[in-house]
């Protein structure tokens, strides 16, 4: 064999290793999205369930706001309907954050805060089934280099393992969560006092597909994609159990080296906003008329002069017979979607196109995902809070 040939060998070895590695990585994003969808369907029935309370709450109290012939009185029901309706929108972003796909980006996170937004999501439900829940965090923990996504996934994945081992074995289950420091390291440990896990199974729960549930109520995954996420944080993860007694779950991530956080209060910092912009002129697209008579109320008491349109083409009409200093535009409408009106904007108003602001509550879909990455339009979500709204309005029409 020449040497010419050999070089040819090792180029299509290194080739189709190549291949095989990119095979193997979407293979396991697609099971990490598999499983948490999985996950996700497990926190649909309870978060179904909180969400319906405050809904009730505010479906009440708006009628009987209707009925009212007393103005003082209308005040107390608008307070109980702004301050439910804010928990709500609390239990929806905080599943739309776990459940949305994102590019995994590390950043430094407080594990406290990741526990806390856990507990938010599933602290009804553990009520309702009578779990007893105890935080003992270390309030001066200090931050690590991580995926918050990832790891809040990897600490729901254990924390509804935990859930269901306490289904029907006790009658006062206990859910212990501590956060701890040891040297260089960050402890997080997750104790239940449910049936425990024999020692024989305390190396291969954290196998993929290996699981002690009925054929269709597990995948298996769970305990292995923990792994992979913590080991992925250059992390370690054990158990700790004696069967009757419960059982520990240890993780263990390294803290995040000393940073200049005068740094990181600059890049936070918000840029001061020139509230001068009264009488500058905005177009509000929104098929949602509610949502678009909002808007219209909120940036009319800055002296904002608010245009609305209902649907993309009556948009667009208008768009091409008037001058705007600002488009606010709804992207998920039908018949012309804020996409295609985005689309056809570019070719007459190249520099507006760029500027428009896209209103969405829709993250999972495929089309809209490619369509904010591929852009790089400037994006809120719905339901969005008033003030945040307004200042991101205010701050661009004092800049343009």
């Amino acid at each position: 064999i020449t040497e010419k040939e050999i070089l040819t060998i090792q180029q299509e070895a290194t080739e189709k290793t190549k291949q095989l590695t990119e095979q193997i990585q979407l293979a396991q994003k697609q099971l990490i999205q598999s499983e948490k969808l999985s996950i996700i369907g497990q926190l649909i029935a309870g978060i179904a369930h909180e969400l319906n309370n405050p809904l009730t709450t505010i479906s009440g109290f708006s009628q009987l706001a209707l009925e009212q012939k007393k103005p003082e009185k209308n005040m107390s029901y608008l307070e109980k309907i702004h301050t439910e309706s804010m928990r709500c929108e609390r239990i929806v972003k905080q599943l739309l954050i776990f459940a949305r796909k994102h590019i995994s980006e590390k950043s430094y996170v407080n594990i406290n805060d990741i526990i806390q937004s856990i507990v938010n999501l599933k602290n009804y439900e553990w009520t309702v089934n009578k779990i007893e829940v105890t935080l003992n965090l270390d309030k001066k923990l200090h931050p690590t280099m991580a995926d918050e996504f990832q790891l809040q996934q990897a600490l729901l994945n254990i924390v509804l393992n935990a859930e269901q081992a306490l289904s029907g074995f006790s009658q006062s289950g206990k859910l212990l969560i501590e956060t701890s420091q040891e040297g260089t390291d960050i402890l997080i440990k997750i104790t239940d006092n449910g049936p425990g896990i024999p020692p024989e199974m305390h190396k291969t729960i954290f196998e993929p597909f290996f699981t002690t549930k009925p054929i269709g109520e597990g995948t298996g995954l769970g305990l292995s994609l923990c792994t992979n996420i913590v080991k992925d944080h250059n992390g370690e993860i054990s158990v700790k159990s004696t069967p009757g007694k419960g059982a520990t779950f240890i993780i263990k991530l390294p803290i995040a080296p000393k940073t200049d956080t005068s740094e990181i209060r600059k890049k936070r910092k918000s840029e001061h906003i020139n509230r001068n912009v009264k009488g500058k002129k905005v177009i509000v697209i929104d098929d949602e008329m509610h949502i678009t008579e909002l808007m219209r109320e909120i940036l009319s008491q800055s002296g904002i002069v608010v245009c609305t349109a209902y649907d993309g083409n009556s948009g667009l009409e208008k768009l091409k017979k008037e001058k705007y200093d600002m488009v606010i535009c709804d992207i998920k409408m039908p018949a012309f979607s804020g996409i295609e009106l985005h689309h056809e904007l570019t070719k007459i108003n190249p520099k507006l196109a760029r500027e428009v602001l896209y209103l969405t509550g829709d993250i999972f879909s495929k089309e809209t995902q490619e369509f904010i990455n591929k852009t790089g339009v400037q994006t809120l979500q719905k339901p969005f809070n008033i003030t945040e709204f307004k200042n991101i309005v205010l701050s661009h029409l004092s800049t343009h």
